[in-house]
C-alpha cells in the first residue's frame, strides 16, 4: 500500500513508500476456567467468579462479552 495526501487546493504530496498489510482473520484462543463445572455455563453456584485467560497481539483489539 502506498498513500499520497492532498490538500484542498490539488497540492500533493510525495508518495510513501510501500508499506506491507497483514489481515489475521484466524481469531485467538481463549479458555474460560474454574470454576465452571465442565459444562460451559455459569450456573449460580459459580456465578461469583471466574477468569477468561486467552494471548493476543498486543497491539490487538480486545473484547468480552459476557450475556446472561
Amino acid at each position: 500500500m502506498t498513500a499520497r495526501a492532498e490538500d484542498a487546493a490539488g497540492n500533493q504530496s510525495a508518495q510513501t513508500g510501500a508499506m506491507y498489510v497483514m489481515v489475521d482473520t484466524t481469531p485467538p484462543a481463549v479458555t474460560i476456567t474454574t470454576p465452571i463445572a465442565g459444562d460451559n455455563l455459569v450456573n449460580a453456584s459459580e456465578d461469583g467468579y471466574f477468569n477468561v485467560l486467552g494471548n493476543v497481539d498486543r497491539r490487538a483489539y480486545r473484547l468480552c462479552n459476557l450475556h446472561g
